[in-house]
């Protein structure tokens, strides 16, 4: 589809009699990275899942790939789909979207759900963890995204996403990269728009922690150290109406457990959420 901003966006979508569900992936990431969750839901909700602008199918224009213009993005794909309000479920980049949108979007956000938790450098902005987002950015930018063979790129995948299953893999491989002539392979994602993106991971998103209403979900992975028990109980009052849902895993969710976290957010919404 074309968004009214002018944005040509993939989506898929897996049909389903309860509330709207938006999953937003996260940096590098891809709609389909939740195929495994949506299809344990199997259809108690109706769910969409976005290649985000940068990212997979969708255009890859020139911005400031902040939460705040790809919030815009998913407020004109609820407006045109006519989908009204949406529980939005993210991870990383997709948490930080999440946030944003509901706060700048009350009347179309039902809740959120942050996979794997929001950063804790977008609220507490200490030395040590800007040095990592830095970092990290500067990593990206020098990724590798070209390979000769598609098994040179299962190979790179098995270095750099060593705690990723063999499945999980095969699944990035299938679906987060496209052909090159002469038998090559490449990652579908623009790593410098998200190396852009991570540069945003310093900044301060308390002032729309203030003004979310919906109910908001933080599942951590129980052995995850992105974001400790003892930070998630600091940074869950930033939000009127939160709660920490732990289920076993690490940080990837929606493809280290995707069962485990789709009962999560059914139990969430059950308690938390009005059609």
């Amino acid at each position: 589809m074309t968004l009214s901003n002018g944005l040509g966006m993939r989506y898929y979508e897996w049909p389903g009699d309860g509330p709207v569900l938006v999953c937003l992936h996260p940096s590098s990431g891809y709609g389909r990275m939740w195929d495994a969750m949506a299809g344990v839901l199997d259809g108690r909700l109706r769910v969409f899942a976005l290649d985000q602008r940068g990212h997979g199918d969708t255009d890859r224009p020139d911005g400031s790939y902040t939460a705040e213009e790809y919030a815009v993005d998913l407020h004109l794909f609820l407006e045109q789909l006519g989908l009204g309000r949406a529980i939005v479920a993210g991870h990383s980049l997709g948490g930080r979207v999440a946030q944003v949108f509901a706060a700048t979007h009350p009347d179309q956000a039902a809740a959120i759900v942050l996979v794997g938790g929001p950063h804790y450098s977008n609220f507490f902005q200490e030395r040590d963890r800007v040095a990592a987002v830095l970092d990290g950015a500067q990593a990206m930018r020098a990724s590798r995204t070209e390979f000769p063979s598609p098994e040179a790129a299962a190979e790179y995948l098995r270095s750099f996403r060593a705690t990723d299953s063999e499945e999980s893999r095969r699944h990035r491989l299938r679906h987060n990269m496209r052909p090159l002539p002469g038998g090559g392979v490449a990652f579908k994602y623009d790593n410098i728009r998200v190396a852009q993106g991570l540069t945003h991971l310093a900044e301060d998103l308390s002032p729309y922690a203030a003004r979310v209403t919906c109910p908001v979900a933080i599942v951590r992975g129980a052995a995850s150290t992105h974001l400790t028990r003892e930070e998630a109980e600091r940074v869950a009052p930033l939000w009127r109406d939160s709660r920490i849902i732990e289920v076993d895993g690490d940080y990837g969710l929606q493809m280290e457990n995707p069962g485990g976290l789709a009962r999560a957010v059914l139990e969430f919404v059950g308690a938390a959420v009005t059609a």
